[in-house]
This record gives C-alpha cells, structure tokens and sequence, in this order.
C-alpha cells in the first residue's frame, strides 16, 4: 500500500501524522501543499470522495479572513477549487491517500483502522 500524506511541514497535525507514521513503520511520500503545490485534479478527487465541506478547513484563520461575499461563493465545484488552489492553506491537513483510503485531518483512531 503506498501512502501519500499531503500537508504543510510546520502544521502541527501534520507533524502529528508524520510523526505516527514513523512510530509505526509505516512508509509514506510526503507531499507539500505549498511547495510544490498540489494539482487541481488532485483536489477534484478529493472534493468528489470526501465532498468540499470535508476539504475545506473552515476553521483556520485563513478562512475567517475571507470576505463574507467570498464565503457566500462556496458551494464546491470549480470555485471553491480556484479557492483551494489560490490558498492551500484552506485545505484540512493533513491529507492521507491510498488507492482506496482518503483521511482529512489527524485522527489517530482512523489511521489505527484504514492502516493497521
């Protein structure tokens, strides 16, 4: 099983999965949703499996920031994918993937399932 784990490197949930990930011996490619980004595609699978209220960290200051008219805006589809791809930073991290696994957020009794 190849995981991918998509993230910022000084997020601290995603330096918790990291960290677990490696506790376990568990192999994993990490991937920064800064640098080098994440493809629109990417973020397309995500919205369909998960659906835009599960990708779309509403909690972080960066979406407390936006104008209300912008928050008004988001109904999923292609503009709340321009959101994401302007601002990865409104993405829920970190992102676990597998063939047949998609995890948003830290949540160390889904990891225990999906990966042991």
């Amino acid at each position: 099983m190849q995981i991918q784990l998509y993230g910022l490197k000084r997020c601290r949930k995603t330096q918790r999965a990291i960290s677990w990930l490696m506790e376990k011996n568990i192999p994993f490619e990490f991937h920064d949703l800064i640098r080098p980004g994440v493809s629109a595609e990417k973020i397309s699978g995500w919205e369909n499996t998960a659906g835009y209220l599960q990708v779309l960290d509403t909690g972080r200051t960066a979406f407390k920031k936006l104008a209300p008219k912008v928050k008004a805006a988001i109904k999923g589809g292609p503009e709340t994918l321009k959101l994401l791809l302007g601002e990865p930073r409104l993405i829920r991290r970190p992102v676990l993937e597998t063939a047949d696994v998609l995890l948003l957020g830290f949540d160390e009794a889904a990891y225990v399932k999906a990966l042991l």
